[in-house]
């Protein structure tokens, strides 16, 4: 079963009227992200989104920056708990590595605008911000408890976990970024199509492992 996540544009026409704040405020910014592009982030255009004042957002954030890294931080958290629906739809192994692949490829599909964000050289070193650098590393371990597990089961030489690891990050996020990028088959933009090939090349990278 593919693993599903809920679209923050399903959330793009409701103004916030109470509650959370900072979370309309995240939500209607990356609407605008996804919608209009980072050019268009500003505090000013996310209070308007979310139907505030202007001085609103200075309550929950100090300047854009903090508000970018809140952004990333979301996109982190949204993306660990696909991959982890991953992993409770599949089996032991080999097929963890692919699972998690998956997820993380689909997540990164749906949400490419973020996905740039998260990875952008704004937040390089994430220690600036304490909840970035938290939710960010949390995708990484279940990397590498997936390889460590994979390691253990399959016979044969393999390489350090964590030089596993990297090279299932650095294909996996290639091949994401790739597909975005539209340098893969068009024909794969349908979707059984584009999740057998997905499967097919995070295979061949678990088969090296």
């Amino acid at each position: 079963m593919k693993p599903t996540s809920v679209s923050i544009k399903d959330k793009k026409s409701t103004p916030y009227h109470h509650g959370d704040l900072r979370q309309a405020l995240i939500d209607s910014a990356i609407v605008i992200l996804e919608e209009e592009g980072f050019k268009a982030l500003s505090l000013r255009a996310v209070a308007r989104k979310a139907g505030v004042s202007q001085a609103a957002p200075y309550n929950h954030f100090e300047d854009k920056n903090e508000m970018l890294a809140a952004i990333a931080a979301k996109g982190f958290e949204e993306m660990a708990a696909a991959q982890q629906l991953a992993l409770q739809q599949s089996d032991e192994g080999k097929s963890k590595l692919i699972a998690l692949g998956k997820g993380y490829v689909s997540y990164g599909l749906e949400h490419p605008a973020l996905l740039r964000l998260m990875f952008g050289p704004e937040f390089a070193a994430t220690g600036q911000y304490p909840q970035l650098s938290k939710v960010s590393n949390r995708g990484y371990q279940q990397l590498i408890d997936a390889v460590e597990e994979h390691i253990t089961m399959e016979a044969g030489d393999h390489p350090p976990t964590k030089v596993g690891a990297a090279a299932a990050w650095a294909m996996v996020h290639g091949l994401t970024t790739l597909m975005i990028e539209g340098r893969i088959d068009p024909d794969l933009k349908e979707p059984e199509k584009r999740d057998a090939f997905i499967e097919q090349v995070i295979t061949v990278l678990a088969t090296g492992l």
